[in-house]
């Protein structure tokens, strides 16, 4: 029997009107490969990953996304998912964006599809840094996959607590606990949500003050 786990960012103390309709928005891949390019070229001689993606890092400002339109805002995730994914060791995972029907859902990670599907009106809503946070946690749930569905779990050194981390991720997701409501401490606290919102909170860390220090320049 396939299982399919969506590890999903949540937004519980968030209420919306919606007023998306019901668009689905996927990436446009034309305007992705002229902007990376551009990118590559500008910054090739650089070994600081942050600095070689200064131009797509410097979308997210808060002065630049506020001016987005939801196609843009979907371009920018779908470069930014790349960057992570390069980052963290994995192929790109393609994400979409559409209505979700359910309000505590801004982003899930559907693991069957390897793909990362973000609630529109939240994508319009979110600021750049939150929206990093967002992609971040989600583009993490997807290593985390990766790694739980093709590591050896035969071997011998898998029981030492070196491999602990990785032993919690896959008894978590054969215990997954989808968040609502009435269980949003439970839902947090899981070895997979816990470990991906680290990251993401470390990740958009090292980016803000990354992107203050070029401000400062």
């Amino acid at each position: 029997m396939a299982v399919c786990l969506l590890f999903s960012v949540p937004s519980f103390f968030t209420y919306f009107v919606y007023d998306m309709g019901g668009a689905t928005y996927t990436p446009s891949l034309d305007s992705l490969e002229a902007v990376s390019i551009e990118d590559d070229e500008l910054f090739e001689d650089s070994d600081d990953p942050f600095e070689k993606n200064r131009m797509l890092l410097q979308e997210f400002r808060e002065n630049t996304w506020n001016k987005k339109d939801t196609q843009e805002k979907i371009d920018l995730s779908q470069r930014f998912i790349n960057f992570e994914s390069e980052r963290l060791g994995i192929e790109p995972v393609p994400v979409s964006s559409e209505k979700l029907n359910n309000l505590t859902t801004v982003a899930y990670y559907a693991s069957d599809t390897n793909e990362i599907v973000v609630d529109a009106q939240s994508l319009n809503e979110q600021t750049g840094e939150e929206t990093m946070k967002t992609l971040c946690e989600e583009t993490y749930h997807a290593m985390e996959s990766y790694v739980v569905a093709n590591m050896n779990w035969d071997l011998s050194v898998i029981n030492t607590q070196y491999f602990q981390e990785l032993c919690d991720w896959k008894d978590n997701m054969d215990h997954y606990v989808n968040g609502n409501w009435s269980n949003f401490e439970e839902y947090k606290s899981q070895p997979i949500e816990a470990s991906a919102k680290k990251y993401a909170d470390g990740e958009v860390e090292k980016i803000v003050e990354y992107l203050a220090s070029i401000s400062a320049d």
